[in-house]
């Protein structure tokens, strides 16, 4: 087909898509300016995301929707999982939301019973030692910026994959800013999602 163009830096080849006067800040936000931490909370930063995409050419209106957020019902329709994956994604912000604050009650209320965080290291931190270490100041939490959240639904479990650019002093060190991700498994138990397992990178 003629008049194809190269998408961005990859090699891809797509046909000219015109678009008019239409803007995307309403479904992406207004991009982020820079960046601030020490506020001691979380916040989602979707510009990252959206740039991210676009540089694997993952922009629906050119890839025919390759679409990863669907759960599959029991007769086998893939249906959208929208309300899950929101529920799955609080969970994972909540979980953080906990850490900076050192909130017991929301990390017991997040994290499930048989939770285990297994580091860098390799060290396995079982539920109620993670919980303990956070309160007691072994890991210090000051902010995090969420930037990737994708989230793969299967029945009652689920796996999210969180990026995101962590304030945060750990076992005696200073304070650093972390590209920090965390691949968290989770499980859905009468209705509610809850995080059984965490390993942690970096990106």
């Amino acid at each position: 087909m003629s008049g194809m163009r190269t998408l961005g830096n990859t090699a891809m080849k797509v046909v000219p898509v015109g678009l008019g006067c239409m803007g995307f800040s309403h479904a992406y936000g207004a991009p982020a300016v820079g960046r601030k931490h020490g506020s001691g909370k979380t916040s989602v930063r979707k510009t990252s995301s959206l740039q991210r995409r676009r540089s694997a050419g993952w922009m629906n209106f050119l890839t025919g929707c390759r679409c990863r957020y669907t759960a599959r019902e029991p007769g086998g329709t893939d249906m959208p999982a929208s309300a899950d994956i929101e529920a799955i994604r609080q969970a994972y912000m909540r979980m953080y939301d906990g850490m900076i604050s050192k909130d017991e009650k929301v990390l017991n209320d997040v994290l499930d019973d048989s939770f285990v965080l297994v580091h860098m290291t390799g060290m396995r931190q079982p539920k109620q030692a993670f919980i303990k270490a956070v309160l007691n100041g072994t890991p210090n939490y000051f902010s995090a910026e969420h930037e990737n959240m994708p989230v793969e639904i299967s029945g009652d479990t689920a796996v999210l994959t969180g990026q995101s650019y962590v304030a945060a002093a750990v076992f005696g060190g200073g304070r650093h800013n972390w590209h920090l991700q965390q691949k968290c498994s989770l499980k859905k138990t009468d209705g509610v999602w809850k995080i059984t397992r965490s390993v942690a990178s970096t990106y």
